[in-house]
Protein backbone atom coordinates (compact mmCIF):
# COMPACT_ATOMS: atom_id res chain seq x y z
CA UNK A 1 0.00 0.00 0.00
CA UNK A 2 1.35 3.25 -1.07
CA UNK A 3 1.51 6.28 1.39
CA UNK A 4 -1.34 7.79 -0.49
CA UNK A 5 -3.77 5.03 0.30
CA UNK A 6 -1.92 4.86 3.92
CA UNK A 7 -3.11 8.50 4.36
CA UNK A 8 -6.23 8.17 3.43
CA UNK A 9 -7.17 5.15 5.78
CA UNK A 10 -5.08 6.89 8.82
CA UNK A 11 -6.81 10.06 7.90
CA UNK A 12 -10.26 8.45 8.62
CA UNK A 13 -9.22 6.33 11.70
CA UNK A 14 -7.96 9.57 13.06
CA UNK A 15 -11.43 11.31 12.83
CA UNK A 16 -13.25 8.18 14.16
CA UNK A 17 -11.11 8.36 17.12
CA UNK A 18 -11.05 11.93 17.74
CA UNK A 19 -7.11 12.00 17.86
CA UNK A 20 -6.26 15.59 17.34
CA UNK A 21 -2.90 15.44 16.92
CA UNK A 22 -2.68 12.98 14.28
CA UNK A 23 -5.34 14.43 12.33
CA UNK A 24 -3.06 17.43 12.30
CA UNK A 25 -0.19 15.81 11.51
CA UNK A 26 -1.56 13.21 8.23
CA UNK A 27 -3.56 16.56 7.06
CA UNK A 28 -0.41 18.46 7.46
CA UNK A 29 1.10 15.61 5.01
CA UNK A 30 -1.84 15.33 3.10
CA UNK A 31 -1.93 19.29 2.28
CA UNK A 32 2.15 18.96 1.29
CA UNK A 33 1.91 16.26 -1.01
CA UNK A 34 -1.56 18.19 -2.33
CA UNK A 35 0.78 21.21 -2.97
CA UNK A 36 4.27 19.31 -4.09
CA UNK A 37 2.00 18.26 -6.86
CA UNK A 38 0.23 21.24 -8.16
CA UNK A 39 3.47 22.86 -7.87
CA UNK A 40 4.79 23.82 -11.61
CA UNK A 41 3.32 21.35 -13.80
CA UNK A 42 0.68 19.23 -12.60
CA UNK A 43 2.00 15.62 -11.68
CA UNK A 44 1.53 13.19 -9.27
CA UNK A 45 4.60 12.51 -6.90
CA UNK A 46 6.55 8.98 -6.90
CA UNK A 47 6.71 7.06 -4.02
CA UNK A 48 10.39 7.94 -3.71
CA UNK A 49 9.34 11.81 -3.65
CA UNK A 50 6.65 11.49 -1.41
CA UNK A 51 9.02 9.87 1.56
CA UNK A 52 11.30 12.96 0.85
CA UNK A 53 8.51 14.90 1.83
CA UNK A 54 7.91 12.82 4.89
CA UNK A 55 11.77 12.76 5.87
CA UNK A 56 11.52 16.91 5.41
CA UNK A 57 8.31 17.14 8.04
CA UNK A 58 10.17 15.22 10.59
CA UNK A 59 12.85 17.27 9.97
CA UNK A 60 10.87 20.22 10.52
CA UNK A 61 9.04 18.64 13.85
CA UNK A 62 12.32 17.86 15.29
CA UNK A 63 13.37 21.38 14.57
CA UNK A 64 10.67 22.84 16.01
CA UNK A 65 10.00 20.88 18.87
CA UNK A 66 13.87 21.62 19.78
CA UNK A 67 13.38 25.61 19.37
CA UNK A 68 10.55 25.18 21.36
CA UNK A 69 11.49 23.60 24.10
CA UNK A 70 15.27 26.18 23.99
CA UNK A 71 12.52 28.70 24.71
CA UNK A 72 10.35 27.03 27.49
CA UNK A 73 7.34 26.61 25.32
CA UNK A 74 7.21 22.94 26.64
CA UNK A 75 3.68 22.63 26.21
CA UNK A 76 4.30 23.33 22.00
CA UNK A 77 7.36 21.48 22.21
CA UNK A 78 5.41 18.06 22.96
CA UNK A 79 2.77 18.61 20.29
CA UNK A 80 5.43 18.60 17.68
CA UNK A 81 7.19 15.75 19.24
CA UNK A 82 3.80 13.66 19.11
CA UNK A 83 3.03 15.03 15.26
CA UNK A 84 6.81 13.63 14.52
CA UNK A 85 5.91 10.29 15.85
CA UNK A 86 2.86 9.60 13.40
CA UNK A 87 4.67 11.46 10.30
CA UNK A 88 7.97 8.68 11.25
CA UNK A 89 5.20 5.87 10.90
CA UNK A 90 4.98 6.75 7.24
CA UNK A 91 8.84 6.46 6.83
CA UNK A 92 10.59 2.91 6.17
CA UNK A 93 12.47 1.15 8.83
CA UNK A 94 15.33 2.78 9.43
CA UNK A 95 18.94 1.58 9.23
CA UNK A 96 21.01 0.16 12.79
CA UNK A 97 24.28 2.06 13.41
CA UNK A 98 26.48 -1.57 12.34
CA UNK A 99 24.58 -1.62 8.91
CA UNK A 100 24.98 2.35 8.74
CA UNK A 101 29.33 1.98 9.19
CA UNK A 102 28.88 -1.14 6.93
CA UNK A 103 26.87 0.57 4.38
CA UNK A 104 29.89 3.18 4.57
CA UNK A 105 32.83 0.97 3.98
CA UNK A 106 31.03 -0.59 1.11
CA UNK A 107 30.75 2.90 -0.55
CA UNK A 108 33.91 4.49 0.06
CA UNK A 109 35.74 0.80 -1.11
CA UNK A 110 33.34 1.39 -4.33
CA UNK A 111 33.98 4.96 -5.03
CA UNK A 112 37.42 4.19 -4.40
CA UNK A 113 37.66 7.68 -1.98
CA UNK A 114 40.82 7.61 0.09
CA UNK A 115 40.38 11.04 1.23
CA UNK A 116 38.21 14.12 2.64
CA UNK A 117 38.51 15.64 -0.92
CA UNK A 118 36.47 12.49 -2.18
CA UNK A 119 33.53 12.71 0.39
CA UNK A 120 30.82 13.47 -1.73
CA UNK A 121 31.67 10.41 -4.25
CA UNK A 122 31.70 7.93 -1.38
CA UNK A 123 28.49 10.30 -0.38
CA UNK A 124 26.82 10.03 -3.90
CA UNK A 125 27.48 6.20 -3.42
CA UNK A 126 26.40 5.87 0.01
CA UNK A 127 22.87 7.75 -0.31
CA UNK A 128 22.08 5.09 -3.42
CA UNK A 129 22.54 2.40 -1.29
CA UNK A 130 20.83 3.92 1.77
CA UNK A 131 17.51 4.65 -0.32
CA UNK A 132 16.64 7.20 2.26
CA UNK A 133 16.51 4.51 5.33
CA UNK A 134 19.41 6.45 6.84
CA UNK A 135 19.87 10.33 7.47
CA UNK A 136 21.79 12.01 5.41
CA UNK A 137 24.29 13.53 8.08
CA UNK A 138 24.35 9.95 10.06
CA UNK A 139 26.02 8.66 6.87
CA UNK A 140 27.95 12.10 5.98
CA UNK A 141 29.74 11.37 9.40
CA UNK A 142 30.15 7.51 9.05
CA UNK A 143 31.91 8.37 5.93
CA UNK A 144 33.66 10.94 7.00
CA UNK A 145 35.00 9.24 9.80
CA UNK A 146 36.36 6.04 7.48
CA UNK A 147 37.91 8.82 5.12
CA UNK A 148 39.79 10.37 8.53
CA UNK A 149 41.16 7.53 9.37
CA UNK A 150 42.66 6.03 5.97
Amino acid sequence: MGISEELTQRLKAAMRAKDKIALAAVRSLKSAIMVEERRGELHSLTEAEKQKLVRRLVKQRQESATIFAEKGRNEAAEVERAELKVLETFLPQGLSGDEIAKLAADAVAESGASSLRELGLAMRLAKEKAAGRADGKTLADAVKALLQGS
